[in-house]
C-alpha cells in the first residue's frame, strides 16, 4: 500500500497542455442538449481544469480516494501486525532474529 501511495502522490504528474488544446478542450466540452448527468458532470469537471491550467499555469491534481484509504489502512496494519507479533510471543522459534522473510539464511 505505501509504495502505491509513495507512486500516486509523488511520483506521478499530470503533463501540462497547449495554450490551443486546452481552448479546444474548453470548446468541446460544451454542454449539449443530449448529455446524461454524467457526461455534464464530466463535462463541467473537464472545462474548469482546462480553465484553470490557462489561468494559473498549473495542472490541476484530483486526489483519489484509494490514496486516502490507503493513508488510513496503513496505521490498521501496523497495529494488527504488531499485535500478532506480540501475541504470539514474537518472531517464531524457527526464525533467527536476524532472519529477513523467506530470502534470509
Amino acid at each position: 500500500m505505501g509504495i502505491t501511495l509513495g507512486i500516486n502522490a509523488c511520483v506521478y504528474m499530470p503533463r501540462k497542455s497547449t495554450e490551443q488544446r486546452l481552448r479546444a478542450t474548453i470548446a468541446r466540452n460544451a454542454p449539449a442538449p443530449g448529455d446524461t448527468p454524467r457526461m455534464r458532470r464530466k463535462k463541467a469537471t473537464d472545462r474548469y481544469d482546462a480553465r484553470t491550467e490557462l489561468s494559473t499555469g498549473q495542472v490541476p491534481r484530483h486526489n483519489d480516494l484509494f490514496s486516502y484509504l490507503t493513508l488510513l489502512g496503513l496505521p490498521v496494519v501496523i497495529v494488527l501486525n504488531e499485535i500478532y507479533l506480540l501475541e504470539d510471543g514474537g518472531l517464531p522459534c524457527t526464525e533467527s532474529l536476524h532472519s529477513i522473510g523467506q530470502w534470509a539464511p
